[in-house]
């Protein structure tokens, strides 16, 4: 999911943020789309589920109701593998809840349950005892903790490895690294707490930890030290994702104004870059294939919310994908072929801030309208090289939300 010659992005801010028009052909040599398809996953039994990842065999996990509706209350919620027109519950450790984060294209999963002694786990970063980060090859695996009664995984790569965050003996919060075997503790910058939020082929995970000042700046940790990235000139940063060359971007705040902008930024190995905005004062990156094209969203005009729009940061330029008609939206995904997956609005005025208005889109150099389920609105969250896109959709007018798969063909 990348671009071969990093060095075309690493040129001057100027040229960085300078914006491509909407529809311009780029990232992409993908035939035009002719035919889009959608099908609702179903549920476990219940009136909610939502997909969260995809492979490039096709199969599909996330979590669904298995009685009532949403997954707080009374409902049990459990993650799901779904593939080849079946999804199959994958149970708990004990728990009422679970939930994947991720899937390799071996079929491994990691996501998070709770015990017969836990109520919930499903916020990422919100300390819940009694939940657990599992490893999913068939059967479900505890993988511990750092000697606290939490853990939480939070990404998985292709050898099956996983990263996530858990409670110490002397309860602090730290990264730590799954190699299969054993979970081990990767630190903190100095402070008392670590979250990674990616991790790649390599092993090398992405994330953010407080350090001795209690300022909290994204890192990157090489398999046995946690580097500071540092920030764009504030206190703050965050890594959110990184690609198999060790590419890491995020967000950060420029100063030190309570609440002011933070710009999308791209570290190459040595230096964080700012990629710029559409002429508002906040970006974010959210995603990176392995040929460096990055993902998110920037806002178009100052102040406020600002009007996002789903961004594509492609070698010498940040683009803006535009949106369905509507006033706003974001990039959730990028594949290795540089198409994109996320939400935008719909119509005069649709906005994905609202109850309704929003649709899932594909992007090949043109946005495409993915639909919905047949309810007002639909997100997608991801996608591979085949054509195929997940995430979730409303079903009706009342609501109920059901996990979403299109499939987008030339």
């Amino acid at each position: 999911m990348r671009f071969a010659a990093l060095a075309l992005l690493l040129v001057a801010c100027g040229e960085i943020g300078r914006p491509t028009q909407p529809g311009t052909q780029l990232g992409t040599t993908a035939a035009p789309v002719s035919t889009i398809t959608g099908l609702d996953l179903g549920t476990l039994g219940g009136d909610f589920s939502q997909a969260v990842a995809i492979n490039h065999e096709g199969q599909i996990v996330g979590f669904s109701s298995t009685s009532g509706s949403g997954c707080g209350g009374a409902s049990a919620c459990h993650a799901f593998l779904w593939q080849d027109g079946v999804m199959t519950d994958l149970g708990t450790l004990g728990g009422s809840f679970s939930q994947p984060v991720d899937i390799n294209d071996a079929g491994q999963i990691a996501g998070n349950s709770t015990l017969p002694s836990g109520s919930s786990c499903p916020h990422p970063a919100v300390i819940d005892p009694g939940c657990r980060a599992f490893f999913w090859d068939g059967a479900m695996h505890d993988l511990g903790t750092l000697g606290g009664d939490f853990s939480e995984a939070t990404a998985i790569n292709p050898s099956g490895q996983v990263a996530g965050f858990s409670l110490t003996a002397s309860g602090e919060t730290h990264a730590f690294f799954w190699d299969g075997v054993t979970m081990h503790d990767i630190g903190t910058l100095g402070g008392t707490s670590s979250v990674p939020r990616a991790i790649n082929a390599t092993g090398h995970i992405a994330g953010v930890s407080t350090t001795s000042s209690g300022d909290s700046h994204a890192f990157f940790w090489d398999g046995t030290t946690m580097h500071d990235l540092g920030t764009l000139g504030g206190p703050f940063s965050s890594a959110l994702a990184l690609n198999s060359r060790g590419d890491v971007v995020g967000f950060s705040s420029l100063d030190n104004t309570p609440g002011g902008p933070a710009h999308a930024f791209l570290w190459d190995g040595t230096t964080m870059h700012d990629l710029g905005t559409l002429g508002g004062e906040q970006s974010d990156a959210l995603a990176i294939n392995p040929r460096g094209d990055v993902v998110g969203f920037a806002n178009t005009l100052p102040g406020g919310i600002g009007d996002p729009h789903p961004a594509l940061w492609d070698r010498l330029a940040i683009v803006d994908l535009g949106t369905l008609g509507g006033v706003d939206g974001q990039a959730n995904a990028v594949n290795e072929s540089g198409q994109v997956a996320g939400q935008a609005g719909v119509g005069e005025f649709g906005s994905c801030t609202a109850p309704g208005g929003c649709h899932a889109f594909f992007w090949d150099g043109v946005i495409h309208d993915l639909g919905t389920l047949g309810g007002p609105y639909s997100a997608a969250v991801a996608l591979n090289t085949r054509g195929e896109v997940v995430g979730w959709g409303k079903i009706n007018d009342a609501g109920d939300i059901h996990a979403a798969l299109w499939t987008v063909k030339p």
